[in-house]
């Protein structure tokens, strides 16, 4: 999904197109044939798409040269291919790419878990063999810190099944053992991998060395194990953000543990070891733990917070501009209201000693004076309405005062100092529209004024000396104009 939810990636494993659809109404916005002639595979039929992910402006597709053609071990490979978010157009090579053809040990037993050319035709083990013909299939691409982490499925999990317990065969057709794996390629400058080598990638790895399992001789991801081999991962990952954990689907709990249930692990994204461990489910048949159970992870995250508000002062000249020395108004009580059918109150914040007020998405501390609200109402991509009630809880607080003029600013494109509220009968207001998860607006400010009069006395200066009398008596009906500083009247 893009970081908006504009658009949904999807990609269709028979044709081999990558499809961008409109997540609201399934409409296609475009579509793209994947690159099928990758170096180093023989035929474009052995090439094979399924990851696909979204990292900041690029689409990231995981594609796996299978050899089915030729069935030859060397030719297995993991490409990653960039693509254009809108387009689908794909980088002209790929931006990393590696070898399959590493050194594994044990699935299952002694079964060796090293990948095999894809097979279309069910291989001959013996009627008593552990049932394990490990084929690759790349799935899966998070980013971590900038670094890949590959998460490579066994296909042959995914080929077999088991059979009832009435079946004679059933030795034979026990479901097939799945041997994933997990690969971690460090970057090495922007838009550079490099595949971990003898259990390290740049800073990450501390598991021993020189095992014979893993690229260069060992395996950074050393506990994706379990108790009877050393591959039972399905190829599903995902990454908690702001962590250094690492979520696989297993086909055990634990390092270690045996093949009987379908589980999620974490595993420490430094050392590539076993933090902890969630089971899923449980079988009967061990044969059906083994399988690769867990398909795609996703991690349901919170959505990030956000806030608004800003500030209720004192306009002094009544100008409806904050200007350099406007004091704020401590002590204000400030509304948040939902809109729509329903509107109701859901946030309340009084202003802190300088006049700031804030409403956010999370629970905050009471409404006290320290400018917070209380309850967190707010929510992304909503419309709300900010109050300023008039009297009630304001009486003392804006005894005196009337709402300044709305938008002084507007016509020069500001409005960063200037009133946002209209009177709206016994309050003031302010429509806001918030944005997306994350994004918050700090711009919403109200001033008030105290009215300023002027005037006093007309009189008969009786003694001609400039100064009211005790006897002197005031002229009535007189009219007094009031003239700005070009002459033009501004009131009668």
């Amino acid at each position: 999904m893009a970081e908006d939810a504009s658009r949904m990636y999807v990609m269709n494993l028979s044709s081999r197109e990558l499809f961008a659809i409109d997540p609201s109404t399934g409409a296609e916005l475009a579509t793209r044939q994947v690159p099928l002639s990758p170096h180093g595979c023989a035929a474009a039929g052995d090439v094979r798409p399924f990851a696909v992910t979204v990292e900041g402006a690029s689409v990231y597709v995981g594609l796996t040269c299978t050899a089915q053609s030729t069935g030859n071990a060397a030719e297995l490979r993991a490409y990653v291919y960039r693509a254009d978010p809108g387009t689908l157009a794909f980088s002209s090579a790929p931006v990393f790419q590696a070898s399959l053809n590493y050194p594994r040990t044990n699935a299952v037993g002694t079964t060796s878990a090293a990948w095999q050319p894809w097979t279309a035709t069910y291989p001959t083990l013996g009627p008593l063999a552990p049932q394990v013909f490990a084929q690759p299939l790349l799935t899966q691409i998070v980013f971590d810190r900038g670094n890949l982490v590959l998460g490579i499925r066994d296909r042959f999990a995914d080929q077999t099944a088991v059979a009832l317990p009435s079946n004679p065969r059933e030795a034979a057709l026990l479901t097939g053992s799945g041997a994933g794996d997990v690969l971690r390629a460090c970057a090495v400058g922007p838009g550079a991998w490099t595949l971990e080598s003898n259990g390290r990638c740049g800073t990450d790895g501390a598991g021993a060395q020189g095992t014979g399992a893993g690229p260069g001789g060992a395996e950074l991801y050393v506990d994706d194990n379990s108790a009877t081999g050393d591959e039972a991962t399905s190829g599903s990952l995902a990454n908690i953000p702001g962590t250094r954990s690492l979520v696989v689907g297993a086909s055990s709990a634990t390092p270690g543990s045996s093949l009987t249930t379908n589980s999620l692990r974490w595993l420490n994204a430094n050392g590539g070891t076993y933090d902890k461990a969630y089971q899923i489910g449980d079988s009967l048949l061990p044969s059906v733990a083994a399988a690769a159970g867990v398909g795609g992870i996703a991690v349901l995250c919170d959505a990030a917070p956000i806030e608004i508000g800003n500030r209720v002062w004192r306009d002094e000249v009544g100008n409806g501009i904050q200007d350099a020395g406007e004091p704020g108004i401590g002590g204000v009580t400030v509304q948040l209201w939902s809109t729509g059918a329903g509107a109701a109150l859901v946030g309340t914040a009084i202003t802190s000693g300088d006049g700031s007020f804030r409403f956010n998405s999370t629970v905050s501390e009471a409404a006290t004076g320290s400018g917070d609200s209380v309850g967190g109402g707010l929510r992304p991509s909503s419309g709300f309405q900010v109050r300023i009630p008039f009297e009630g809880p304001n009486t003392v607080a804006l005894a005196g005062t009337y709402l300044t003029v709305k938008d002084a600013t507007a016509s020069s494109g500001s409005d960063v100092r200037d009133s946002d509220a209209a009177a709206k009968g016994a309050y003031a207001a302010i429509d806001v529209a918030t944005g997306i998860a994350g994004r918050s607006s700090h711009d919403l400010d109200v001033g008030f004024a105290r009215p300023v009069t002027i005037g006093n006395l007309v009189w008969n200066d009786q003694d001609n000396n400039g100064l009211v009398g005790a006897t002197e008596a005031g002229i009535p009906d007189v009219t007094v104009k009031l003239l700005d500083a070009h002459g033009a009247q501004i009131s009668v």
